[in-house]
């Protein structure tokens, strides 16, 4: 740079210090927000661990087996919703037996794809709907 090219930029220097003190405060307002969420997700990620835990707890014997094979080979895959009497992971129907046995909150497998049924909530079928 010339040295007049250095002059006429001299005045635009503490506009530029304005805007370097901005962005450094935007930074570090955001690296505070997101230490934030990150306690918080983690916090929220133990107390699922603990529900799971518990809900884990509560399954009966031979289901237990079951679910454990499927949770070690699918992952959050290995359960599925029954909904308007299909599974809604392969969509097949399942019997009226099945559904009844859905219905009194007994294990059922699908025939199809292996994996354990439940029913849904009604807020969850109507929030997917």
């Amino acid at each position: 740079l010339g040295l007049e090219e250095i002059e006429e930029k001299i005045p635009t220097i503490p506009e530029q210090e304005a805007v370097v003190a901005r962005v450094k405060k935007e930074r570090d307002e955001f690296l505070a927000t997101t230490e934030e969420r990150e306690t918080s997700m983690r916090e929220l990620l133990e107390s699922s661990k603990q529900e799971l835990s518990e809900a884990e707890q509560q399954l009966p014997g031979t289901l237990r087996s079951t679910y454990d094979r499927l949770t070690k080979s699918m992952g959050i895959h290995s359960l599925s919703p029954a909904v308007e009497g299909a599974c809604q992971a392969c969509s097949i129907e399942i019997t009226p037996q099945n559904q009844s046995d859905l219905l009194k909150e007994n294990a059922v497998i699908c025939k199809s794809c292996g994996r354990i049924l439940y029913l849904p909530s009604a807020d969850a079928i109507t929030e997917n709907s």
